[in-house]
């Protein structure tokens, strides 16, 4: 091999390399208006989500799902603001939460504990329930 081909082969990939990092920089340092606005990549192949429950479904396409109904369920548990463990924020929606599965006909246990962290000791309860069977579909 000679000195000129083994100074190609290291040039010329360093060239392409080189080349590819320019046409990846703007030249003028600004981003265009619609670019700064979104999030990189995924706003460019990704559809938007819907926005609003208007754009749900209707549960005759979704085989029975009401997207409306979910969309409003996530809002009243959204709407209770940050939800740290102990805070008046979660027992609110704890407490929602149990009324709503006893009125869909559920059967609910809470299990109520203690833990020492290191933010002192913090009482937790968990909720399980048991749907009646008519709320439940077997595929």
């Amino acid at each position: 091999m000679t000195s000129l081909s083994r100074i190609s082969l290291g040039v010329i990939p360093a060239l392409c390399i080189f080349a590819i990092g320019l046409a990846g920089c703007k030249a003028s340092g600004k981003e265009a208006p619609a670019a700064a606005s979104q999030p990189p990549f995924m706003s460019a192949v990704a559809s938007t989500p819907p926005q609003s429950a208007d754009d749900a479904p209707p549960p005759e396409k979704t085989g029975g799902f009401d997207g409306k109904r979910a969309f409003a369920q996530v809002a009243k548990q959204v709407s209770f603001g940050p939800r740290p463990s102990g805070s008046p924020a979660i027992a609110q929606l704890q407490e929602y939460l149990l009324s709503e599965l006893k009125s869909y006909g559920c059967a609910v246990e809470t299990d109520s504990f203690g833990s020492d962290t290191p933010a002192g000791r913090i009482a937790w309860h968990a909720l399980r329930h048991q749907a009646p069977r008519q709320l439940c579909r077997r595929r």
